[in-house]
């Protein structure tokens, strides 16, 4: 339907991003891991072996809400994850591993999961605030241009961001 189609092209528009990742201490490390996983090996599985985030032996890398929905707002991301990390999320495509990206936690592997994985829960969190979802995809997704005076907009934040 329109959802499916709008998540496959542009996921943050939906208000909701649906994100696994893998979480290592070197550039080299996640480098490898995307290669690897180029080559055709399971997200998850590699996650599980790979990631150093603790969780992540259980999870397959899958970052859920605290409610279990694998699928959190583009809002949640903004005001409660890394910056960079949400900038990369914001920045993926589904389906397709990210290049490594820094945070303050180390560097990542990002995947916006495919839509037949989180369907159910994606068409239920968008259902849940309708309003909200579609004002911060539009938000997350919009060319904003700000007066420099007041700062510049940032995508991860989700707000305007002083510059002095």
């Amino acid at each position: 339907g329109d959802l499916e189609a709008q998540y496959r092209d542009d996921p943050a528009g939906t208000g909701a991003l649906c994100v696994s990742h893998i979480l290592l201490k070197t550039e080299a490390e996640a480098q490898a891991v995307v290669d690897e996983l180029k080559g055709g090996a399971d997200f998850a599985e590699v996650a599980k072996a790979r990631s150093t985030e603790p969780a992540a032996a259980t999870s397959g890398g899958a970052l859920a809400g605290a409610d279990g929905n694998a699928c959190q707002s583009v809002g949640t991301f903004q005001t409660q994850y890394d910056a960079d990390f949400t900038a990369g999320a914001l920045g993926a495509t589904v389906g397709v591993p990210t290049d490594p990206i820094k945070s303050q936690f180390g560097w990542h592997v990002i995947l916006l999961r495919p839509y037949e994985e989180v369907a159910d829960d994606l068409a239920k969190l968008v259902a849940s605030s309708p309003g909200e979802a579609a004002l911060t995809g539009a938000l997350a997704t919009a060319d904003i241009s700000v007066d420099p005076r007041y700062g510049q907009w940032s995508r991860a934040a989700g707000n305007v961001i002083s510059l002095h």
